[in-house]
């Protein structure tokens, strides 16, 4: 499911260089593991850019919060260039904001090698923000039930944009 801004899309790569962006990532599981997905919204200064959200299969809660976050990233390097752009990034998931800078430690293995991806991308920007924000802030929350909602229905959510 995605809805995109046309002419974030549209433009060359650099021709969206300079900016602030930010990114609003959430994933969730039902069962822990369980059926999961993951949400980003990326926005700027006019609006919401992109909003992507996806089923993932079975998976941690924390597997499903990294994974968006991943794929936030990728997605966003393709259109701008991060050497000129500014990234605020927020997140309802404490355990990320806390492991990413260091606070706590990363032991799983397949989250770490999550997390040092994440941090290669992010050396690459100009400048970025990491911070926690309440559950009731994340707007991307809701897009991951209604995929994990549908899912327990047994039907797929349709994007209709």
């Amino acid at each position: 499911m995605g809805i995109l801004r046309s002419d974030f899309e549209s433009g060359a790569r650099n021709e969206r260089s300079v900016g602030k962006i930010t990114l609003i990532f959430d994933g969730g599981s039902r069962g822990n593991p369980g059926p999961s997905a993951f949400c980003y919204i990326l926005m700027d200064d006019g609006g919401i850019l992109c909003i992507h959200s996806e089923y993932i299969g079975i998976a941690t809660n924390n597997l499903s919060e990294y994974v968006g976050f991943l794929n936030g990233l990728r997605y966003l390097v393709n259109f701008v260039d991060p050497s000129k752009s500014v990234l605020k990034i927020k997140t309802d998931s404490e355990l990320i904001v806390k492991q990413m800078k260091g606070d706590y430690s990363i032991r799983n293995p397949k989250l770490k090698e999550l997390a040092d991806e994440i941090k290669f991308i992010l050396s690459r920007f100009k400048d970025f923000d990491l911070s926690h924000i309440p559950r009731s802030e994340n707007l991307a929350d809701e897009f991951v039930r209604r995929i994990l909602e549908s899912r327990k229905k047994g039907r797929d959510v349709e994007d209709n944009s």
